[in-house]
């Protein structure tokens, strides 16, 4: 299997992200794994290949800031499902919301802006402290 742009991308060296020379698509994205039991062909093969290979790019750790940008993504995707699943279906609709109490109003107001203040709390993005949801969401 011909394949290019070969760097080992876990600290145990169990997976090795490449390029492949697919027959119908040309060069696609693969992430290669030695036992890899979903592949069409001898993963083995092209893994143990691409180990011995002196081009293949070491593992390189992700430096803090990545860390946190990553742990940054990973928090404001969660809060995105939080505010479409639970406060969208109410305060973007407008015959729901006007099916709410005023408290009930206020009280999903006051969960959207905590839930959009997340990223401000201190711990930020290593760790945040959610808000509980009302109870009749």
């Amino acid at each position: 299997m011909e394949y290019r742009n070969a760097r080992v991308i876990t600290a145990d060296g169990t997976q090795i992200e490449c390029e492949i020379n697919h027959a119908e698509y040309g060069w696609i994205p693969f992430n290669c794994m030695r036992d890899d039991p979903y592949t069409l062909f001898d993963s083995a093969a092209l893994f143990d290949a691409m180990a011995a290979d002196p081009n293949t790019t070491a593992y390189v750790p992700p430096t803090p800031e990545e860390v946190a940008a990553e742990q940054a993504a990973e928090i404001r995707g969660a809060r995105h499902v939080l505010l479409v699943d639970e406060v969208d279906k109410y305060a973007a609709n407008a015959l729901r919301w006007a099916d709410l109490t005023s408290a009930q109003q206020a009280e999903l107001s006051t969960y959207r802006q905590t839930l959009l203040d997340i990223t401000n709390q201190e711990t930020f993005p290593e760790s945040v402290t959610w808000p509980t949801k009302p109870d009749w969401v």
